[in-house]
C-alpha cells in the first residue's frame, strides 16, 4: 500500500476534486455477507474466525471477501470528515462496486453524501472517476457517468448533500488499504484486493467531457508510466 503525509494540497475544504484512474477487480468469492460483516481487517476472509485485529492468516490472505477493499481514503473512520473510494457492501449488491463518500463528523450514512458505480468486477481494466464539486457526488465508469443509489442500486446522475462539505482532516492518505487511526500502533484495515494504474488527483471538478478524453485518450489507454501488464498497455504481456 501507499501512505502519503498530510499535507495542505489534500486538504480540499469545500473545494472541489476528483479521483480517477484505472482498476481491476477480480470476480467477487460468494460468500455471504453476513458472515463477512464489513470488518475485512488484515486479509480477513469470509470466516468469524478471523478476528478483526488478529495477525495476518496466511490461509486467508489472497482469498478474502475482494468488495471489502479500499482504493483510496483520507479520513480516521466513516464518522469523521474526509473522503474515500471503497470496494465494499455499502452499496447495494455491493459485491464488485465503487463506493464514493465525502463526509464531516458524524454522517457516514447520510444518502445524500454516497455514491456508488455499477458491478465491475469482471477482472478486466475500468476506468474510475469519482467527482466532488459543490454539494455534488458524481461517478464515471469508462468515460461516462455511471452512478447508482447505495440503497437500492437505482441509475443516477448525482447526488447532492445540499450544502458543501468541508473533508479538511489531519490525517495521511492512504492507497489500497484503509486506516482507522493516525498512530503507528493502529492497524491498516481493509486491504484493497486487485490491481490499480494512473491513480490520479485533481484539486478540480473534471467535467464529463474532460473525463471522456481521458478515457478516450489512446483508445482508452492513456499512458503516463507504461510497463508490462498495465491497464495503458494491454497488448504488453504480464512479466
Amino acid at each position: 500500500y501507499i501512505r502519503v503525509p498530510d499535507s495542505p494540497e489534500l486538504d480540499f475544504g469545500t473545494n472541489p476534486f476528483t479521483v480517477e484512474g484505472w482498476i481491476k477487480i477480480p470476480p467477487s468469492p460468494s460468500c455471504a455477507t453476513s458472515i463477512c460483516n464489513g470488518g475485512f481487517r488484515y486479509g480477513q476472509a469470509c470466516d468469524t474466525t478471523i478476528h478483526n485485529n488478529g495477525p495476518i492468516d496466511p490461509n486467508f490472505s489472497t482469498q478474502g471477501c475482494t468488495m471489502g477493499g479500499s482504493v483510496i481514503a483520507k479520513q480516521s473512520s466513516g464518522s469523521n470528515p474526509g473522503f474515500v473510494v471503497h470496494t465494499n457492501t455499502n452499496c447495494n449488491n455491493g459485491m464488485g462496486k465503487l463506493f464514493f463518500r465525502v463526509n464531516d463528523n458524524g454522517s457516514s450514512g447520510d444518502e445524500d453524501r454516497i455514491i456508488c458505480s455499477p458491478k465491475i468486477d469482471d477482472n478486466q481494466w475500468h476506468h474510475f472517476a469519482a467527482v466532488r464539486e459543490g454539494g455534488v457526488l458524481r461517478m464515471y465508469i469508462n468515460g461516462m457517468r455511471a452512478g447508482e443509489k447505495r440503497n437500492d442500486g437505482t441509475s443516477i446522475q448525482e447526488v447532492s448533500a445540499g450544502s458543501q462539505i468541508n473533508v479538511d482532516n489531519n490525517f495521511p492518505l492512504y492507497v489500497g488499504v484503509y486506516r482507522n487511526g493516525i498512530g503507528s500502533e493502529i492497524p491498516w484495515t481493509s486491504p484493497f484486493k486487485g490491481s490499480l494504474d494512473e491513480l490520479r488527483i485533481w484539486k478540480k471538478a473534471l467535467t464529463d467531457q474532460q473525463i471522456a478524453d481521458i478515457y478516450n485518450s489512446g483508445a482508452g489507454k492513456q499512458c503516463l508510466a507504461p510497463q508490462k501488464g498495465s491497464a495503458c498497455d494491454a497488448d504488453l504481456a504480464l512479466p
